[in-house]
């Protein structure tokens, strides 16, 4: 019942965004709906921890001498949020300037990657490989659980 709701909303709609866990046949999606712009996430995103850990942001997120910390804000989200709406305004942008592909896949892990460039640069210029340098980092701020006198505390902003 559910996959026969979800094929018929996506028949009217314009972007759907399917993990590649999902088990629906993107071309199937666009057979049905020819103007629609199809974006599978590879990668997974569901547990942040683990997305910034394989990305290699969790390397440079934190204080200096602790352990990694996720960064704050649920950033992980942001970014690949932002890498999706690109290529669907590029994908539609393209399907209608040449009738380009309308099925789309993005990495999470690229995508979260694209934020170690600084990190990159400047290990290319100086040699030195980036630490982390908690809230003086010009890249990363941190979220998670902080110790304060009476208990442990979880923030993001």
């Amino acid at each position: 019942m559910g996959r026969q709701v979800f094929m018929r909303l996506a028949q009217s709609a314009q972007v759907v965004l399917l993990p590649d866990t999902a088990g629906i046949d993107a071309q199937s999606l666009v057979a049905a709906n020819p103007d629609l712009v199809v974006v599978i996430t590879v990668d997974d995103l569901e547990d942040e921890l683990c997305a910034a850990a394989r990305s290699g942001l969790l390397y440079i997120t934190g204080e200096p001498d602790s352990p990694p910390m996720v960064p704050g804000a649920h950033v992980c989200y942001a970014i690949v949020g932002l890498h999706v709406a690109l290529a669907v305004s590029a994908a539609m942008l393209g399907f209608a300037e040449s009738g380009a592909e309308r099925i789309i896949r993005v990495s999470v892990q690229e995508c979260l990657m694209s934020m170690l460039e600084q990190a990159m640069v400047a290990y290319q210029a100086t040699g030195k490989v980036a630490r982390r340098q908690g809230y003086k980092g010009a890249v990363t701020a941190v979220s998670g659980a902080f110790l304060s006198r009476r208990s442990v505390r979880r923030a993001s902003c």
